[in-house]
C-alpha cells in the first residue's frame, strides 16, 4: 500500500513540476510574442529573440512551434501582414507600407501578403475602398 501511494506521490510531483515548467514556458512564449509584435517593423533576427528570453535557437523554435503551431518567423510575417492590412485600410501607398512594416522590398511584401490573405495588397486595398 505504501509503495502504491509513493508511486502516486511521484506521479503527482511530476504533474506539478510539468505544470510549473509549462507555466514558465507559457510566460516566456508570451514574452517572445510581445517582443516580436513590438519590433515586427524592424529587422528582427532569431538571435535577437533568443537573447531577449535566454533560450537557444533550436529550443526556442521547437517550443514556440509546439505552443503556437508556427515558427517565430511565421509569427513575425503574420504580425507584419496584419500591420500592413491596417495601413492599407488607412489608404497608405503599397510601397510605403512594404517598407514601414519591415519587408525587405515590395516583391517580398506582395508574396507574403498574398500567401496569408489570398489577395494581393492592391486587391485588398481596392476591396477596402469599395467597402467604405
Amino acid at each position: 500500500d505504501s509503495v502504491a501511494s509513493r508511486g502516486l506521490g511521484d506521479v503527482y510531483k511530476r504533474q506539478v513540476l510539468d505544470r510549473q515548467v509549462s507555466l514558465h514556458t507559457g510566460r516566456k512564449m508570451a514574452e517572445v510574442c510581445d517582443y516580436i509584435r513590438s519590433r515586427c517593423h524592424e529587422n528582427v533576427s532569431l538571435d535577437d529573440i533568443c537573447g531577449a528570453v535566454g533560450y537557444s535557437r533550436s529550443y526556442l523554435v521547437r517550443v514556440f512551434k509546439k505552443t503556437f503551431g508556427m515558427t517565430p518567423y511565421a509569427y513575425l510575417i503574420n504580425c507584419r501582414v496584419q500591420r500592413a492590412r491596417h495601413a492599407l485600410r488607412r489608404g497608405q501607398k503599397i510601397a510605403d507600407v512594404a517598407l514601414e512594416t519591415g519587408f525587405a522590398d515590395q516583391a517580398h511584401f506582395q508574396r507574403m501578403f498574398k500567401r496569408l490573405m489570398a489577395a494581393t495588397p492592391r486587391q485588398y486595398a481596392r476591396a477596402q475602398e469599395m467597402a467604405a
